[in-house]
């Protein structure tokens, strides 16, 4: 059967890259799936091949009129699945067959296969105003371990089965959490620096539950008779995701949304505030921003800064002399705002790094009050998915941020148009702005 002579050519040649190098089991499965679906489309479409060598220009022609008439697909699909009958064509030896995918349509037609680098909207899941405590509350009370493995994703930024895979004992180094050769895209290792506080603790709480030598995935199936296997494990992490709606049909995002927090996150204490955030476009000049977003960049395990546009929407083209000028105005006018409610009292145990914080704004001449600086931080420390960060890297930047938010409130005006004297309560306001998410 076709099915099985597919297969054959798929194991003898998926396993290799084009480079040479050994493809990891993610590009190994991702391309055989790929394939297999392109062959039951072509059945499905009335051709009978009897031979996956047979595959024609022909049948290339027709799933790419398919894909893009048809069923419409994503730019971004059409362009990875051509790629990989792309390669196909190599194994059996027709290396010129698969054109270039603006060969499959006309000069007017052209704009169905672009693909937009740059978000046009925030990923996040703060973006998309999910509260990230009760997410992981909510995964909590469904399954621990799918709470560990949410936070893990937050803090590091790591892809679904980079996550489940994911030794905690043996991969934290301290000052960097290693992905392992083989467990990220393309297979190859990186390490994703820990450069915060929310970081380091959630990090500590893992490890403190997750037994030593053992990966963040369930070990053993739901009925614990046996040993799970990856697939066993990504299948029940999704079915957790649905049950507790994080969804793109309930909340509006995915698991990957968590990496793109990060993305975010992992932005600010690099001295960057992404568009996405609310950030100005020609915050600084491009060859300097280039210098930063590198960082960022090898965190998330890309090579080319560029990149980081698919998670933080365009910076533009404008180049601005005084970005620093840009945030303390930012943040000016969210404290014009906060100066109109009542908010609570500077927890003791806090008021050390809230001094930090006012300190760093008032040497730039920004005037500030202990409790505002308190309620920002707030603000900020809970897209990280913790209570409170302790203030360490640009600090301006994180505050700028979450002056942002503030500012961008229609809670927090609902909120501040209110006669009564009680306290705004931290994190009250991102909450009071989160859709339909209860536990």
């Amino acid at each position: 059967m076709i099915k099985d002579k597919l297969l054959e050519i798929i194991h003898a040649n998926a396993g290799t890259r084009q480079n040479g190098r050994v493809a990891s089991e993610r590009t190994f499965t991702a391309r055989k799936e790929s394939l297999q679906a392109s062959f039951k489309q072509l059945a499905e479409l009335g051709f009978k091949l009897q031979e996956p060598a047979n595959l024609q220009e022909k049948h290339i022609k027709a799933l790419m009129h398919y894909w893009i008439y048809k069923k419409q697909a994503k730019p971004k699909t059409i362009e990875a699945s051509l790629s990989n009958l792309r390669i196909f064509a190599t194994w059996i030896g027709k290396a010129s067959m698969v054109k270039s995918k603006l060969t499959y349509v006309s000069k007017e037609d052209a704009h169905l296969l672009r693909v937009e680098a740059a978000a046009r909207a925030p990923k996040s899941a703060t973006g998309n105003r999910v509260d990230l405590p009760q997410v992981f509350a909510r995964a909590d009370a469904v399954n621990r371990r799918l709470g560990l493995i949410l936070r893990i994703e937050v803090a590091f930024g790591l892809r679904r089965e980079e996550a489940l895979k994911c030794r905690p004992h043996a991969q934290d180094f301290t000052q960097f959490l290693r992905i392992d050769k083989g467990h990220g895209k393309g297979g190859r290792e990186r390490h994703v620096n820990t450069l915060t506080s929310a970081q380091r603790e959630i990090l500590a709480t893992v490890k403190a539950e997750i037994p030593k030598g053992e990966a963040l995935g369930w070990p053993l199936t739901r009925d614990g008779k046996s040993a799970a296997n990856l697939k066993q494990n990504i299948t029940r992490y999704n079915n957790y995701m649905r049950q507790i709606g994080l969804t793109k049909k309930d909340l509006g995002i995915t698991g990957h949304s968590l990496r793109a927090q990060f993305a975010e996150n992992n932005a600010l204490v690099h001295g960057i505030i992404p568009p996405s955030m609310g950030g100005a476009k020609g915050q600084m000049s491009k060859d300097r921003l280039r210098t930063i977003l590198l960082r960022p960049s090898e965190n998330m395990g890309h090579n080319r800064p560029n990149v980081m546009s698919a998670y933080y929407c365009s910076f533009g083209k404008r180049v601005s002399v005084d970005d620093a000028t840009i945030a303390l105005t930012i943040i000016d006018k969210a404290l014009v705002l906060l100066a109109k409610v009542n908010l609570p009292e500077v927890p003791e145990h806090l008021k050390d790094d809230c001094h930090k914080v006012r300190g760093t704004l008032e040497e730039c001449g920004l005037e500030i009050t202990l409790r505002q600086t308190h309620y920002l931080w707030v603000q900020y420390s809970m897209r990280n998915g913790a209570a409170w960060v302790h203030p360490e890297h640009e600090l301006a930047i994180c505050m700028q941020s979450a002056a942002i938010a503030v500012a961008q409130s229609d809670a927090f005006n609902e909120i501040k148009g209110k006669t009564d004297k009680r306290p705004i309560q931290p994190g009250e306001i991102s909450v009071s702005r989160q859709g339909n998410l209860t536990l």
